[in-house]
């Protein structure tokens, strides 16, 4: 009985924002970080969101407001589909961030981790 506004509280907190002038605003949950984008979902939709000198990671709750397009890439970079690869997440959408808000920070940050564990290892080793 408890579990039922939970549970709607959280398809509202994940749900798409439409404002009046075109712009989207929603929490997502980053499920792939790069150096210079990001592949984020709420319930609904899976968004590439380019954001260059990021420091999110996976597991992190961003809130995002911006403008969606549709994903578009003009050029295929030495035979690798980009598109292609952005559908196997689900990613169909841009979202051209104005603003980009840290919601929760995920604790357990594996890049940190990762750089921990081999900060003894010269360069070769870590690749």
């Amino acid at each position: 009985m408890f579990l039922i506004p939970f549970f709607i509280g959280l398809a509202l907190a994940f749900s798409i924002d439409k404002s009046t002038s075109g712009e989207v605003s929603t929490n997502l949950i980053v499920i792939k970080a790069s150096d210079n984008y990001v592949l984020a979902r709420n319930l609904f939709s899976t968004y590439y969101i380019s954001a260059k000198g990021h420091s999110f990671e996976i597991g992190d709750i961003i809130n995002v407001t911006g403008s969606l397009s549709k994903l578009e890439f003009s050029h295929k970079e030495q035979g690798f589909d980009l598109i292609n690869y952005y559908r196997s997440y689900s990613c169909y959408a841009e979202l051209n961030a104005q603003s980009i808000t840290l919601v929760f920070h995920n604790f357990i940050r594996m890049r940190e981790f990762a750089n921990y564990l081999f900060q003894n290892y010269n360069e070769e080793a870590k690749s």
